[in-house]
């Protein structure tokens, strides 16, 4: 992976950019591409090892926010309840 500046990150297509208006919308699309690996890549090492650790007992979908969470997993829980809020 390589990592950009935000100001390269920002700048038009067309002028060799990414083109992303708000760092935040980003972040969010970054979340919710784990969450869908963890329910449609069920092999890999990453979704292994996270639901090893935090849904061990259940599938990503029903999976639940405990005590002592990562900020990865509390950040990722938030994207997928959000998402289920807007399907409503």
């Amino acid at each position: 992976m390589h990592w950009l500046s935000w100001e390269r990150l920002s700048v038009h297509k067309f002028f060799g950019g990414m083109g992303f208006k708000e760092i935040t919308y980003f972040n969010v699309a970054m979340l919710g591409k784990h969450g869908w690996k963890f329910q449609t890549n069920t092999t890999s090492l990453v979704t292994r090892l996270f639901k090893a650790r935090y849904f061990f007992n259940n599938d990503f979908i029903g999976s639940r926010l405990g005590s002592n969470q990562s900020y990865e997993w509390k950040r990722i829980l938030t994207v997928k309840n959000s998402c289920e809020k807007g399907a409503r």
